[in-house]
């Protein structure tokens, strides 16, 4: 009997699997995901959740950062790009200790204890443990979009992929916010 259920059990993981690759083979030159919305007449933006940014430090163990509050001399900046522009709009960081082009080299810098940054809470959960990632004060947060073509509309089957990975990604949201805060006191995401 175990070995039935076993058997049944592999067998959904192989279906899902194989539909997942074949659903994300069949959709993949129409979709993209992106932390930066495009705003082209032939490209369609469709908001997919807010992610909320997180403070990371190696060496931060108090709970929340004002942002004010953060170590310009140890400040790794993100990059330029939305994420940049989310920051700026809170505090200015005039001077860095490093420059970098994309998210997970912020997070391996901080990881080896080369400074501090600001991330978005997938990267963060990603790549560092919990106790280098902070809830920023007060709140910021990026969208996370769904880019696709405008001039083809999306078949029944897109749309249900659609809002497959819409759920999905909120979901994933809640889960990562339970994990790294479970007593809720340090929430950095909405729990509704």
């Amino acid at each position: 009997m175990f070995a039935g259920k076993k058997s049944a059990q592999i067998r959904e993981i192989l279906i899902s699997e194989s539909a997942w690759e074949e659903m994300t083979c069949l959709f993949a030159p129409s979709l993209a995901l992106t932390l930066q919305p495009v705003q082209q007449g032939e490209i369609l933006t469709t908001l997919i959740a807010e992610v909320p940014l997180v403070y990371i430090d190696r060496h931060y163990r108090q709970g929340a950062v004002d942002i004010s509050e953060i170590d310009q001399q140890r400040w790794i900046s993100p990059g330029p790009h939305s994420l940049s522009a989310a920051i700026a709009t809170r505090r200015d960081f005039s001077t860095t200790r490093l420059n970098v082009q994309t998210y997970y080299m912020a997070t391996e810098f901080v990881k080896r204890g080369m400074g501090c940054s600001i991330t978005d809470i997938f990267s963060a959960q990603h790549n560092l443990s919990p106790e280098m990632i902070h809830p920023i004060t007060p709140p910021i947060a990026i969208n996370l979009c769904l880019l696709r073509r405008a001039d083809v509309s999306l078949s029944p089957m897109a749309q249900k992929f659609v809002d497959f990975l819409c759920q999905r990604l909120r979901q994933q949201l809640k889960e990562i916010n339970l994990r790294l805060y479970p007593d809720h006191k340090k929430s950095i995401a909405p729990l509704g």
